[in-house]
């Protein structure tokens, strides 16, 4: 039985996939080589990958890269991240990100902080973050336990 999934491209595709490209903003989509892309693509929805694209664990059926340390954090993404909203007039969007262990907190005041920007940006947007477990610290779990996200969901990793 072949379990692979054939992607079919068409101009949403393509146009959403560029402007993630030009604003270089990554998706668990792209990055995770999800076999769903295609569909969800085709409609403008996309899971947005922060905290970077190199993950500090190693999951073996993830396919995002891994190292002991991730990438500088870019405030910029957040920025990015607006225009794609505004671009595709979304209303919901969902955020998830890499594992970071060699940040202090996790990550968890980055989720925050872009959690109250983006509800400052567009007051009616629907925002659904999936986070990591942030190495077990509940003041990181505190933080996005309180941050301004709609829907709070866990990565299982």
């Amino acid at each position: 039985m072949n379990y692979k999934k054939k992607i079919i491209l068409n101009q949403n595709i393509k146009n959403t996939y560029n402007s993630l490209k030009e604003l270089k903003l990554s998706t668990i989509c792209v990055e995770g080589n999800c076999p769903n892309i295609g569909e969800c693509f085709s409609k403008g929805k996309m899971t947005f990958l922060i905290l970077g694209d190199i993950c500090t664990r190693n999951c073996l059926y993830c396919s995002v890269d891994k190292a002991k340390i991730g990438r500088d954090l870019n405030y910029q993404e957040i920025e990015h991240i607006k225009h794609i909203i505004k671009q595709n007039n979304l209303e919901t969007i969902v955020v998830t990100s890499v594992t970071r262990d060699d940040l202090e907190d996790g990550g968890s005041g980055y989720y925050a902080f872009l959690c109250k920007e983006l509800k400052q940006f567009k007051k009616n947007l629907t925002v659904e973050i999936l986070t990591p477990d942030f190495g077990y610290k509940q003041s990181s779990i505190n933080t996005v336990i309180n941050s301004e996200a709609d829907i709070l969901s866990h990565n299982i990793e």
